[in-house]
């Protein structure tokens, strides 16, 4: 009989063993097709902001040129323009880069007015005689240029134009710059030529995004010269002189072609000494005048496999979580068919309780840490369940553009459905958030999700709050939660919002939001119902209005909100065991000038 069980015994624990082995393998497949898939995803929506960006960034430049374009093609074609072709010889000619107005003879009439037009955006405006090689100075902002020196290099190039032109990138000492030329209209051999520093287009559009060490801007001309770059040691530098011949191929391609499109570069290239890291690169072409210059705007690739790696390790804790659960659940089998009933049942109890005790952990794990938020938002939270697991939970984040999301929900029942319905929630809510940014539209879209899975008729209630100190407001949206608690710099007040339908009940429901501005130092305090419902000894109702009364004296900082709370909250119940969970998240918006960080 004892070897029977035995024999019995191995060729359970060898069929299971194959089972996990087939698990295990189906796991890792799995998580590969879901990292791979989550990184395409994430490329994708990389690729379209990129493409954006260089779209809004490549019309901005356009515009810029045509509008000195403009300014020369309307004043300059003025009949009544007869500017001598007198040279400045005197230095006193020129005053801060300005004319002295009607005091130089031979002066044209239109140039205090055009160099008016002109000078936020041009270094040098002068009249240029293609006949006699004569230069007529208007107006400068920078003494450095020879305006004689940079017509004379530029001669071949000024007698062929007849048209409304753009010169070739012209490298100074320590300028980069190009010529915007205009004949006039009556008097071809006469044009207005205006000098434009490239630095000027560098500030106007490219350094907000070289700013920004995840994104690099380049301006190339038509023969794949460098106007602006993110470093500068790469201005001038032609980029086809890539290690990689590929992007020297990809880069000549766009340029010639005048294209727009997006690349995704997987290894790292030199360009010169400066390298490139693996990046995605968007591409669009620039029509200046008779120029065709191109945009590219890269953004390295190890942001977004940082961002899905930080989720496929949570994929992967996940899926460990349920290997280790079947593995423990084969080996209990076994064992099971072995021992006795009460053995049996008291291993059962014991993987019981391990598994509580597991997911509280891992529920634990879910809430944030005050350590990831930095700036003006001060947060704290508290969650303390009426049995092992809760049906509470709250969460902080920070969007891309830098606001904070605070988000506090309850989910009916408790347990480990209540637990299981609680963290699917939260991964909605955290990632349609990060896509949307919207609170009310992420509270339709997550009660979507919700409605088409089956939770035994559970449903969740949620309060959604957006802040951004740098505007001084907050946007919140609700799906059944209570109200916050609101210091509006005088006291504690419950705010008043419209009640809304709790989520997971009907699909086809909207969450309308409430923006609020807030005075210079403002004060939340998010809580769940067990809060104002927790019994004293006696069998009363905490209530809202002993939770005011609670905050009358105003701390200064989060968690003495939460001390506050939990210290009356205890010393009402008298010892009694918790009816419901107990949740707070309690938010105190600093002023900014307690944010700012010294010089």
């Amino acid at each position: 009989m004892e070897e029977s069980a035995r024999r019995f015994a191995r060729r359970v624990l060898l069929l299971h063993g194959v089972l996990l082995l087939v698990v295990i393998t189906l796991v890792i497949f799995a998580a590969r097709d879901v990292y791979q898939h989550s990184r395409d995803q994430a490329i994708e929506q990389a690729k379209s902001r990129q493409m954006l960006l260089a779209t809004q960034t490549a019309r901005g430049i356009e515009g810029f040129y045509e509008g000195i374009l403009a300014d020369l093609e309307l004043l300059g074609s003025n009949e009544s323009v007869q500017p001598t072709t007198r040279r400045f010889d005197r230095p006193d000619d020129l005053r801060g880069g300005r004319l002295r107005e009607g005091r130089i003879a031979g002066m044209p009439p239109f140039g205090p007015m055009l160099w008016n037009q002109l000078s936020r955006r041009v270094v040098q405006l002068f009249s240029y005689d293609k006949q006699n090689k004569h230069v007529f100075l208007i107006g400068s902002t920078d003494d450095s240029i020879n305006t004689e020196t940079l017509a004379r290099e530029s001669e071949a190039w000024l007698a062929q134009v007849d048209q409304p032109s753009i010169s070739q990138f012209i490298r100074l000492p320590g300028l980069g710059t190009n010529m915007v030329c205009v004949p006039h209209r009556l008097d071809p051999r006469r044009m207005l030529v205006a000098v434009v520093a490239v630095p000027e287009i560098e500030a106007r559009f490219l350094n907000n995004l070289n700013a920004d060490k995840a994104t690099a801007a380049f301006l190339v001309d038509e023969t794949l010269t460098a106007m602006a770059a993110s470093s500068p040691q790469l201005v001038g530098v032609k980029l086809d002189s890539f290690d990689d011949p590929r992007i020297s191929a990809l880069a000549t391609h766009y340029v010639e072609g005048a294209l727009s499109g997006s690349e995704v570069l997987e290894k790292s290239s030199y360009l010169g000494n400066t390298r490139l890291w693996p990046s995605i690169v968007a591409a669009m072409p620039i029509k200046a005048v008779n120029k065709k210059w191109q945009l590219f705007i890269a953004s390295p690739l190890q942001d977004i496999d940082r961002v899905v790696g930080s989720m496929f390790r949570k994929a992967l804790l996940w899926a460990g979580f349920v290997v280790v659960s079947i593995t423990a659940i084969l080996v209990s089998s076994s064992i099971q068919l072995i021992r006795a009933r009460l053995r049996t049942e008291r291993v059962r109890h014991e993987a019981l309780t391990k598994e509580l005790n597991q997911a509280r952990q891992i529920q634990l794990a879910w809430l944030p840490d005050t350590a990831q938020l930095r700036g003006a938002i001060d947060i704290a939270g508290v969650n303390m369940p009426a049995s092992h697991i809760s049906g509470d939970f709250y969460n902080w984040f920070e969007l891309p553009d830098n606001r904070t999301v605070v988000t506090i929900g309850d989910v009916t029942g408790h347990g480990m459905s209540a637990a299981f319905l609680m963290a699917t929630t939260q991964l909605l809510v955290r990632s349609t958030m990060m896509r949307i940014g919207d609170p009310a539209r992420c509270l339709e879209e997550v009660n979507n999700q919700l409605c088409t899975q089956a939770f035994n008729g559970q449903f969740v209630t949620m309060l959604l709050c957006v802040f951004d100190p740098r505007r001084g407001e907050v946007e919140i949206a609700t799906a059944g939660h209570p109200a916050p608690l609101f210091h509006d710099g005088t006291r504690f007040k419950l705010l008043e919002m419209e009640p809304q339908l709790v989520l997971g009940v009907e699909s086809a429901t909207a969450f309308p939001s409430l923006k609020i501005k807030l005075p210079e130092t403002a004060s939340f305090l998010l809580y769940t119902d067990g809060v104002p419902d927790c019994l004293s000894a006696t069998g009363e109702r905490f209530k809202v209005a002993r939770l005011t009364d609670a905050l009358a004296d105003h701390p200064l900082e989060a968690s003495g909100f939460l001390d506050k709370v939990v210290a009356a909250s205890n010393a009402f119940r008298r010892g009694r065991a918790l009816a419901d969970d107990l949740t707070l998240v309690a938010v105190h918006v600093r002023p900014a000038a307690q944010t700012q960080s010294p010089n």
